[in-house]
């Protein structure tokens, strides 16, 4: 990540994948999810206002990435979704074009930024006081890109409870891409763009899910459409597994080869997502993200930057989903 501003923002409570991925007010058990908490954008530019990304180039396609959806990694996923009108009808949607909506992040600003959201389940199992207490931290070194990146994130702990039914949430690190509820923006349009391609690496060699928030599977409070008042309906989200090795390498995620992993079998629909959500489904964890964007075609594989003058992506401020002890993004301090 060269050194420009990063500007995230913080998205919702959700799980994925089958699982719960929040922190938000849950009994003890596994099959309850937490997450009812309310979404912190304000200002809702999602990567997309305003952060430019040079197209093109090749993919150093390193680590393995499982098409086609994945088994998730945390519990099993639910069979509903919602049918009928959607937060996204209207003006609900934002449209992200290829020349300002290719950013999401770069870690460059010297901090972790508020669009970040990092949850774990920790203790007893499901949410508690004592959950979420680990968080993403900014890490000097990044992706060897020419020239190598100052910092990326790295989201690293110990002792989460590994959910063995849905909704069980695990750990997981959101991004909200769009979401504003005061604006009443809840859906990026994303036709401009194939997927999102990012850099990462493991501590040890593991796996994780990538995620694509959308409104199908996302609750009602959290700025979706699914009813999570039934057991089991919501937070199936579209994935895609990859394996990571201790080094960096590139990965490239295509929002049509996601799918969730529950009887739904979640897609991306019309174009439109909410947010991206990485899981880990290991009870000690430890990965690192750096230079994300949305691309087309081949994903640039050198550092990403926000247009010049260009907004900054997600909405602004405030922490995520509501739930015992789920903090927000992480320091500045190493992990």
């Amino acid at each position: 990540m060269r050194i420009s501003k990063l500007q995230s923002a913080v998205f919702l409570s959700l799980l994925v994948g089958g699982a719960v991925v929040g922190a938000g007010c849950s009994s003890g058990s596994d099959a309850t999810p937490p997450g009812t908490g309310g979404t912190s954008s304000t200002t809702g530019g999602s990567s997309a206002q305003g952060g430019s990304v040079a197209q093109g180039g090749s993919v150093a396609q390193g680590g393995s990435v499982a098409q086609g959806g994945s088994t998730p990694i945390a519990g099993s996923g639910g069979t509903g979704g919602s049918t009928g009108p959607s937060v996204c009808d209207g003006a609900g949607t934002r449209t992200f074009t290829a020349d300002a909506g290719a950013f999401v992040d770069d870690f460059e600003s010297g901090k972790i930024a508020d669009g970040w959201y990092a949850f774990n389940d920790l203790g007893p199992k499901g949410a508690d006081p004592t959950d979420s207490t680990f968080k993403i931290m900014l890490q000097a070194g990044g992706a060897p890109t020419t020239p190598v990146t100052a910092h990326s994130g790295r989201y690293t702990g110990t002792g989460a409870n590994v959910p063995t039914a849905a909704p069980g949430f695990g750990v997981g690190l959101q991004y909200n891409v769009v979401v504003d509820k005061t604006a009443g923006i809840f859906c990026a349009d994303v036709s401009a763009f194939d997927g999102v391609a990012f850099w990462a690496k493991g501590g040890t060699a593991s796996s994780i899910t990538t995620n694509f928030i959308v409104p199908s599977q996302n609750a009602v409070a959290d700025g979706g459409d699914c009813d999570s008042s039934i057991a089991g309906h919501c937070y199936n989200h579209p994935q895609v597994k990859i394996t990571l090795t201790t080094d960096w390498q590139q990965y490239s995620v295509k929002f049509a080869e996601a799918k969730g992993a529950g009887a739904t079998s979640a897609k991306v629909v019309n174009n439109r997502i909410q947010g991206l959500l990485w899981l880990s489904g290991d009870k000690d964890w430890d990965f690192s993200l750096d230079e994300i964007q949305f691309y087309k075609g081949t994903a640039s594989t050198g550092p990403v930057a926000p247009a010049a003058g260009g907004a900054s992506s997600g909405g602004s401020g405030g922490a995520a989903s509501g739930g015992s002890g789920g903090a927000a993004s992480g320091g500045t301090g190493g992990a």
